[in-house]
């Protein structure tokens, strides 16, 4: 999925509205793509996304929300909750989200520092870009 967000962001393209429902993952081929015909959720959106800070979104919301539906992959839940749709700007701005250790029991601790990261407040405290996250993800097999 990273590979995915690294594409579009080289062709200078800020997706903006990444969440689980807009990624097609192909297993066999072991790639993913975008597909642009559905609706954002809140639960996605990085900070800077509600208009609260004199920040146009970039390619570092992009990593907001791809740390997002990471943390869901890992754990089976959002790092936020929110009550209705009015509280996820607020949740997003101030919440920090439950260590996934707490949640996920040996998790590798490069993993979780790379969640944290991508998961900051401040954009400038976020990958600068995709090359940042593709060079620190340990290596797997599978």
């Amino acid at each position: 999925m990273t590979e995915m967000v690294h594409r579009e962001h080289q062709q200078n393209t800020v997706i903006g509205h990444l969440s689980p429902d807009h990624i097609i993952v192909q297993w066999e081929g072991k790639a993913a793509q975008i597909s642009w015909h559905t609706e954002s959720h809140a639960a996605y959106h990085s900070p800077e996304q509600f208009g609260r800070f004199d920040l146009v979104p970039s390619g570092r919301s992009d990593l907001y929300a791809l740390g997002i539906i990471f943390y869901e992959l890992l754990t089976g839940q959002l790092p936020f909750q929110a009550d209705n749709e009015e509280d996820w700007s607020t949740v997003h701005i101030r919440r920090v989200p439950p260590p996934v250790s707490d949640i996920r029991l040996g998790l590798d601790e490069t993993i979780q520092a790379i969640l944290l990261k991508l998961l900051a407040k401040s954009e400038v405290d976020r990958y600068q870009s995709t090359y940042g996250v593709l060079e620190v993800v340990p290596e797997h097999d599978g």
